[in-house]
């Protein structure tokens, strides 16, 4: 893989607030079940995985238009116009498309985030406070020879989220701050926590909340 086609495509995608692009070998998905989806039978060697910390919020903000989802439009034009911007042929798959494909799987496959005992990934660095977007597969050369070590910040952990987890499920309806209460039982990546506007439209999709973080 060249340092040129993997830089360009992460500063593609970091203008539009994609910050977490990790490029991968799509054979390292050789046993992972993908359950029938197109993602396995994809062709090419380079494969990129796109994600974002709260870093997100403020390139979205300045460059969303009005659509009825804008957050998922704005994933795919930002992801779109990086991968055609490789000067070689490229897929893209959304997570938020269906048939969807099991993305944490495949980040854990890679060497990207843990996968908790609360169902979170956890990635190294900002823990469950990642979103998980994006993988794209191109017609080019891979030559990394394994996935990177992969942390497990759970190991040793009291996993306070499987406590909150329980409350969460335990409730005849549990209400979005039930479920941010298992991310905020996550000790790993507390200060990439997303600030208020960015998790209320994270968990409510009201667009009241598009508004920029103090």
């Amino acid at each position: 893989m060249s340092d040129t086609i993997h830089e360009a495509f992460r500063r593609g995608c970091r203008e539009g607030g994609f910050d977490l692009v990790q490029p991968f070998d799509p054979r390292w998905l050789d046993d992972v079940d993908l359950g029938g989806h197109a993602l396995g039978a994809a062709p090419g060697g380079l494969g990129f995985f796109v994600a974002h910390s709260r870093a997100l919020w403020s390139p979205f903000l300045a460059q969303r238009t009005d659509e009825t989802h804008p957050l998922d439009r704005h994933c795919e034009q930002v992801v779109t116009r990086a991968a055609a911007g490789l000067g070689v042929p490229a897929r893209c798959f959304f997570s938020h498309h269906e048939p969807h494909f099991p993305i944490q799987r495949v980040a854990e496959a890679i060497g990207f985030a843990d996968l908790s005992p609360s169902h979170l990934s956890l990635h190294p660095e900002h823990g469950p406070w990642v979103g998980l977007r994006a993988v794209v597969i191109a017609e080019h050369a891979y030559a990394g020879a394994a996935p990177p070590p992969l942390p497990h910040p759970c190991e040793g952990c009291d996993r306070p989220c499987v406590e909150a987890l329980s409350e969460a499920v335990a409730k005849a309806q549990p209400s979005w701050r039930n479920w941010l209460a298992v991310r905020d039982a996550c000790p790993v990546g507390r200060g990439s926590r997303y600030g208020a506007a960015q998790l209320n439209y994270h968990y409510t999709k009201k667009r009241r909340w598009l508004i920029p973080d103090d």
